[in-house]
């Protein structure tokens, strides 16, 4: 199954929003191309951790991949 996986600060995290899960950006892009969404991202990461969180990452087969 194809899912949205997110790398990114805290603009991607949803820090700050009620439900992040439902109301961040990542999650609205989900729910508009009706997949999966894997919000990896961290409030305060620097462009460095990012890249580690990407490195790091077991992406599957069919994954969209967004970097912000």
């Amino acid at each position: 199954m194809t899912r949205l996986v997110k790398f990114g600060c805290s603009l991607t995290y949803g820090q700050y929003l009620d439900d992040r899960d439902t109301q961040s950006w990542p999650a609205q892009l989900g729910k508009m191309l009706s997949v999966d969404v894997v919000n990896t991202s961290e409030p305060g990461a620097s462009n460095k951790k990012i890249l580690y969180n990407i490195l790091d990452f077991d992406f599957e087969t069919d994954d969209i991949c967004v970097i912000v």
